[in-house]
């Protein structure tokens, strides 16, 4: 009997290491892969060229109207360049853009609230002047971040570049002739970074030779 016992026993506490075990086996753990950061979509960047095209062509309508026939219609117009300038430019950087970026955008977008706020008796030169030169270091800035390759680009900047310096000396109606033509180089700009996008979405190499 005491044998029947310890065999019972012996059979018992295998069984329940047996079962220990098993029950200490896990499955092992499947390790996802990790994914990439995730690419726009091709079809999310032809809309957002798209987008692009349709702001970049209101600027240049904008700037093709200046200067105003007064200085309250000049004054208005401008606003609405700024208005324009101000979500143009974050569409035209994509999701690429940097600190640098952001800032001089925020420069533009406060010009406008500016134009918008400042009683009638206040000087807007510096204003604009301070919102043009803004404009021109946000496109410099995306040039040298996703347009190096454009030798047009490049020549058309130096040439805004060198235009802007005429805001310091002219006053009255000469420095709104002198804004309305920096607005109009800028929209010329935004209009050859918008071509080149486009170029890039189509497959087709964006040209390097620069325009005399």
């Amino acid at each position: 009997m005491n044998h029947i016992r310890t065999a019972c026993v012996a059979v018992l506490s295998a069984g329940l290491m047996m079962g220990c075990n098993a029950t200490n086996k896990s499955p092992e753990a499947k390790v996802k892969p990790v994914q990439p950061n995730p690419q726009p979509m091709k079809s999310d960047v032809a809309k957002r060229i798209d987008l692009v095209k349709q702001e970049a062509n209101a600027l240049s309508q904008q700037a093709a109207e200046l200067p105003g026939r007064t200085a309250d219609q000049d004054r208005q117009m401008v606003q609405n360049v700024f208005g324009t300038l101000g979500t143009l430019l974050p569409n035209l950087a994509g999701p690429d853009e940097n600190g640098a970026f952001r800032q001089q955008v925020q420069i533009v977008q406060t010009t406008r609230a500016q134009l918008t706020s400042a009683p009638a008796s206040m000087p807007l030169e510096p204003v604009i002047d301070t919102g043009l030169r803004a404009a021109y270091r946000a496109l410099q800035g995306l040039h040298d971040q996703q347009f190096t390759e454009d030798q047009d680009t490049a020549q058309r900047l130096d040439q805004l570049g060198g235009h802007l310096n005429e805001l310091d000396s002219a006053q009255g109606a000469m420095h709104s002739q002198v804004v309305a033509e920096s607005i109009r180089m800028i929209a010329d700009v935004i209009q050859k970074m918008t071509d080149v996008l486009d170029q890039r979405l189509n497959g087709a190499p964006a040209p390097r030779t620069a325009k005399g």
